[in-house]
């Protein structure tokens, strides 16, 4: 089936619009269980698909002004906005970048978030007062510039490992549970069902990475400044940063790929970081005084 990611988001996005009426409008509270705004709520929906059908999800947090390279890396088109607003399939965002976003149901009908009670983007009272702050519309002309795609988004092909093309194996450590079971792509071999290294809440202290191939390596990064290649270091300082590079064994028979990766941390600001590759952009990590608690490791294609 084509387009099961759109089609899924959409049903989500018709959910919070029609069944759930504590879910209003704010853009400062937006990542609230019960609060979001237009971009929080099409990356919500979208991510929520995406672990649907086993994949990695989201950055849930970004906002207009990103969310198209959000929603790029994790897999789907971006295209320029042809001028009609009725040709939209389920799922697509289509969006005024830095300003507003909404998702197509269907052909004759949107869905997103659009302002609290008051008219304002912030400070009314929790949940919808209206059944207008998250709502399902009619498609209207805006000053709209982009369109997020799932169309030709394979989710059969995003979720299989790459034929002949060993996948990394990775594992963490914590205080609290010592080692736990190695993590192959984006399946705990220990069985848990989770799609990530580690234990929400709990400061990473180690890690191990195998199968990067013979050129591959990795780097730790800890919250005392020491820095570690391919071995293990401190262990009384908590992880708060890595670096991954794979190196594809055969590439002339199967093409080039590199690791695709990204960070959980807490602290003060806790969440997802986005999806980095190999060491393209320095690595997964937010700062010193944020530890992580959960990685995720997966390959793709240059």
């Amino acid at each position: 089936m084509a387009n099961e990611i759109g089609i899924y988001a959409a049903g989500r996005m018709r959910w919070y619009c029609e069944n759930d009426p504590e879910m209003g409008y704010d853009q400062l509270q937006r990542m609230d269980p019960h609060e979001t705004d237009c971009s929080q709520l099409y990356l919500r929906c979208c991510d929520e698909a995406l672990r649907h059908y086993g994949l990695p999800g989201l950055d849930t947090s970004g906002y207009t002004g990103n969310m198209c390279r959000i929603c790029r890396e994790a897999g789907a088109e971006i295209l320029d906005f042809d001028g009609n607003i009725y040709d939209l399939s389920p799922g697509m965002g289509i969006v005024n970048e830095g300003a507003h976003v909404e998702m197509a149901l269907s052909a004759s009908e949107w869905g997103g978030a659009n302002q609290d009670e008051n008219g304002n983007i912030s400070g009314g009272q929790p949940g919808d007062q209206t059944g207008r702050e998250v709502y399902v519309k009619a498609p209207y002309y805006y000053n709209w510039n982009k369109v997020i795609s799932w169309v030709n988004f394979d989710v059969g092909g995003a979720r299989a490992e790459p034929a002949n093309v060993p996948m990394p194996r990775y594992r963490v450590l914590t205080r609290e549970h010592g080692w736990l079971p190695w993590m192959k792509g984006l399946t705990d071999t220990g069985g848990s069902g989770d799609d990530y290294a580690g234990v929400a809440g709990c400061w990473i202290y180690d890690m191990q990475f195998d199968n990067l191939g013979q050129g591959g390596w990795y780097e730790i990064i800890r919250a005392d400044g020491s820095e570690t290649v391919n071995a293990a270091g401190n262990t009384n300082s908590p992880v708060v940063g890595i670096v991954v590079y794979y190196d594809t064994p055969n590439p002339g028979s199967t093409g080039y790929y590199k690791a695709k990766y990204r960070a959980h941390w807490l602290g003060a600001s806790p969440g997802w970081g986005k999806w980095e590759y190999d060491d393209e952009d320095g690595g997964a990590g937010k700062d010193a005084e944020s530890p992580l608690d959960m990685v995720q490791l997966a390959l793709c294609k240059s």
